[in-house]
This record gives C-alpha cells, sequence and structure tokens, in this order.
C-alpha cells in the first residue's frame, strides 16, 4: 500500500542525481549543487535532533543518575 508507494517515491528521489550528470557542464551547476549540499546537510541535522528529542524527554523524566 502507502509503504510501497512512499519506498518508491524515496528511490526515485535518488535517482535524481543520475539526470543531473549531463549538466555538471553548465555555468549555473555549482549552484545547484551547492543547493542540494545544503538540503542534505539539513534533512540529516533535522533528522538526527528530531531522533533525539524523544531520547531527552525520557532523560528529563528520569532522575537517576548512572
Amino acid at each position: 500500500g502507502y509503504g510501497f508507494l512512499a519506498v518508491t517515491l524515496i528511490n526515485l528521489a535518488a535517482l535524481l542525481g543520475l539526470f543531473l550528470v549531463p549538466f555538471t557542464d553548465k555555468p549555473y551547476f555549482p549552484k545547484v549543487l551547492t543547493y542540494f549540499i545544503g538540503l542534505a546537510i539539513g534533512t540529516l541535522f533535522s533528522n538526527a535532533v528530531l531522533q533525539l528529542i524523544p531520547e531527552v524527554w525520557r532523560e528529563g523524566e528520569s532522575s537517576q543518575c548512572f
């Protein structure tokens, strides 16, 4: 169902780099590459932060020190 659709869309998005190969000689390519690098860094950072937020809340509820 929806899981298969989500996995398919994510994998198709991964092929976007393949479509960028013909544009590597264009003068605007460094700006496009900078945009995609920023998008990747932002995605990884937000994923890490959103995974750590529940850990911080769990630690706040516990008053035990190890």
